[in-house]
């Protein structure tokens, strides 16, 4: 501001840092996409990365209100005004976040469980090609644990979203004690079929057992 005459402050010349790991909060950043403006769609738009996040695939931020994504309210009371989207014309949707779990050390030692959730969506009448993945690293970054929530013809919720195109899923499972840090996945399923899908309110709570 100097160097131009200007009044104000300068800010964003630093990275901002996540927050030190806890017990019972959502270790996710930005985790309901409500950090950001969202797209009304995928056409003619690039394919922005997402605030807190790793994003190296197709995968958006949408406005639920959004010309082409008016079933992405219907039905719903836990999805916000934005969500996560992959766009079903590309393939490899990905988003992830890895994260320290060293400041849990002494409660991982005590023994900690993680509640996994996620809420999955999609169009009605098709399949949705999203999944969750979560794997957990010991301090040497080898791979100790790994959890996955799905919904379609491969996962635990069939297709057809009945009354709603959003099916909550959560799973929970113990944390092995030498686990150092997590690395939390919202991807498209390999393979033939559909490639899109809807994702909010994604969850990753650690707590004492």
């Amino acid at each position: 501001s100097d160097l131009w005459g200007l009044d104000g402050a300068v800010i964003g010349t630093t990275a901002t840092s996540r927050p030190v790991a806890a017990l019972g909060e959502n270790l996710l950043a930005n985790s309901g996409a409500e950090a950001e403006r969202g797209f009304a769609g995928f056409t003619g738009l690039p394919d922005a990365s997402i605030l807190g996040w790793s994003d190296p695939g197709w995968m958006s931020v949408i406005e639920s209100g959004s010309e082409g994504f008016a079933e992405a309210r219907a039905g719903s009371t836990q999805v916000s005004e934005r969500f996560f989207a992959a766009d079903p014309s590309k393939n490899g949707a990905r988003i992830l976040q890895r994260i320290d779990l060293t400041p849990l050390a002494e409660d991982l030692a005590a023994g900690c469980q993680v509640q996994v959730g996620c809420t999955l969506g999609g169009l009605p009448g098709e399949v949705t090609g999203l999944r969750v993945r979560v794997h957990f690293f010991d301090a040497e970054g080898e791979e100790v644990a790994d959890l996955q929530l799905q919904m379609g013809k491969d996962g635990p919720v069939a297709p057809g979203f009945q009354g709603s195109p959003w099916v909550d899923l959560e799973t929970t499972a113990l944390v092995p004690a030498e686990a150092r840090s997590v690395e939390f996945i919202l991807e498209t399923t390999p393979g033939p079929g559909t490639k899109g899908g809807w994702a909010d309110d994604l969850r990753l709570v650690l707590t004492r057992r």
